[in-house]
């Protein structure tokens, strides 16, 4: 399996299909967290699982609200991700799975 392919199978693997909003906050979560975890790009990875996060998010009827301090926040917790290269931390994801919550407004 490829590295985009094992980011894929962790997003499918996430969520909560009984609640809509919940679900796509959810796999919003895991879009960043295992973009910048698995590291399936040379470069980029943590603004494509951002602005992945995002599209997602807007394909789905939602936006999320990204300031430039915001922008600061999410490459920090990111690279906590990244720097746990055994598995994908969930307290990580949480903070992720927070503070989108907090960020998204229906269209």
């Amino acid at each position: 399996m490829n590295d985009l392919e094992s980011v894929l199978q962790i997003i499918d693997n996430a969520g909560n299909p009984t609640n809509f909003k919940e679900d796509l906050i959810i796999k919003a979560a895991h879009i960043m967290g295992a973009t910048s975890w698995v590291q399936p790009f040379v470069g980029g990875n943590k603004r494509t699982g951002i602005l992945v996060a995002a599209t997602f998010l807007n394909e789905n009827g939602y936006s999320i609200d990204i300031s430039k301090e915001d922008e600061v926040y999410l490459r920090e917790v990111l690279y906590r991700i990244q720097d746990n290269r055994s598995e994908l931390d969930s307290s990580i994801i949480g903070d992720l799975i927070l503070y989108i919550s907090k960020k998204i407004s229906k269209l």
